[in-house]
């Protein structure tokens, strides 16, 4: 039985510019205040190559996005041997492009390549010691 290969040959380029700060502010000798915040652009361009299984006959996708990022925590030094921190962050990463479909720019919902970006937020807690 002859056998076969299938080629996904895209080329997929990422563009991230961003501007971000933080700083840590002692609001006692034991207690510490950390504030700091991103905002990001991401640019994504996709193209099908020569020897791509899907060819040539696809336009660029091009797509972009820009969100802000954070970070909050408190630290409480409870004793010079324990530590308790709590924080909070929230942040996203860009969407991009599945090589392995046809490049329709759309969702797969719509039966296309493309995914958007993803927020996230989480909550940390530690005790050190």
């Amino acid at each position: 039985m002859p056998g076969f290969s299938l080629r996904y040959h895209q080329l997929t380029k990422q563009k991230s510019t961003a501007i971000f700060g933080q700083a840590t502010y002692k609001l006692t000798d034991q207690l510490s205040l950390t504030a700091g915040s991103r905002y990001s652009h991401e640019k994504t361009t996709a193209n099908q190559l020569t020897g791509s299984v899907f060819g040539l006959a696809f336009p660029t996708e091009h797509q972009s996005a820009s969100k802000p990022s954070w970070t909050f925590s408190l630290d409480y030094q409870v004793t010079p041997s324990l530590m308790v921190y709590v924080a909070q962050r929230g942040s996203w990463r860009a969407g991009s492009y599945n090589y392995s479909v046809v490049s329709i720019h759309s969702t797969a919902a719509a039966g296309g390549n493309r995914f958007g970006p993803e927020t996230i937020r989480d909550v940390e807690v530690e005790i050190f010691g």
